[in-house]
């Protein structure tokens, strides 16, 4: 209950809040708070009669979500929309990403033309280019080193397609099935997992390096700018699993499972360079996992 400026949580919720300290947990969403302001939290107790006194103070400075290394405030001074790109007859878009120029790409919909597009945007909101994809709507694009954009292709689709710069065809791999996300390695090499359990690496080229089969790793994207070997989730079984591939031919480095009585849910693998560590967040109550990458 939230009134005269204070927050009351009744016992029973404390007793499901409190940590291995004995301190009481709980949560905010960001949407409460007003960036660069800062709050104060505090605890009391009533044992049915009487408060206690306000303890275990603390402060909290609700930060921007652009922060330097130093947790120093760097923007937006602003926070106005700098442009908008309407795309015509879309119900929704696909997630961006963003090329080290500055150029947006996107997958979209058409209701009215029934032709997907993949679009290039440039910093000034203005579009550069779009490609129109006769089949079904482009998945999540990647960007390589040379700024080619790799990108797959949601149901009905089969095909992972490689575009110039400029928004030409570079080549087209027809995997058979579709393909949510491609990751790609700094020489250029694409790395994705497909609908039919295929992990596929298929070169510059676009010619297919290697193409192995595993049950488990739909949907997940695998990690292949750490090293020269390949990364990625699993779901074995209701738990997550965890896979090192030989970049070379697809072989299994090592592999490793989540040992617990609860079957949740595991995502995408992100790498900490500093601790060469890997982390994935799951389903489990928010637990994060640690990987070593040997």
């Amino acid at each position: 209950t939230n009134y005269d400026n204070y927050v009351y949580l009744p016992y029973s919720e404390c007793k499901k809040n409190l940590g291995f300290e004995g301190e009481v947990l709980f949560t905010v969403s960001d949407k409460e708070f007003v960036y660069g302001q800062t709050y104060h939290f505090a605890t009391k107790t009533y044992d049915g009669s009487q408060w206690s006194d306000i303890s275990n103070q603390a402060e909290y400075t609700a930060k921007s979500a652009i922060f330097n290394e130093s947790e120093e405030f760097v923007g937006p001074v602003d926070p106005s929309i700098v442009w908008e790109f309407r795309v015509p007859d879309a119900y929704n878009l696909g997630q961006p990403v963003v090329a080290p120029d500055g150029t947006v790409y996107f997958g979209a919909p058409n209701d009215q033309t029934n032709k997907p597009r993949l679009y290039a945007v440039n910093p000034d909101g203005s579009e550069k280019w779009h490609w129109d994809d006769q089949t079904a709507e482009p998945s999540e694009p990647a960007v390589s080193a040379d700024g080619a954009v790799y990108f797959g292709q949601f149901d009905p689709g089969s095909y992972v397609t490689a575009l110039n710069p400029d928004g030409s065809l570079r080549w087209q791999y027809n995997i058979g099935d579709r393909v949510n996300n491609v990751s790609i390695d700094p020489r250029g090499n694409a790395y994705f997992t497909s609908e039919n359990r295929f992990i596929t690496k298929v070169r510059p080229s676009g010619k297919a390096k290697w193409q192995i089969w595993n049950p488990f790793t739909f949907n997940f994207l695998p990690i292949a700018d750490v090293d020269d070997d390949v990364y990625l989730v699993a779901d074995v079984a209701g738990l997550p699993g965890f896979y090192r591939l030989n970049g070379e031919d697809g072989s299994v480095v090592w592999q490793t499972r989540a040992d617990d009585n609860f079957i949740y849910y595991a995502f995408d693998l992100v790498y900490d360079r500093s601790q060469d560590k890997f982390y994935t967040v799951t389903t489990n109550y928010g637990q994060i996992l640690t990987i070593n990458r040997a």
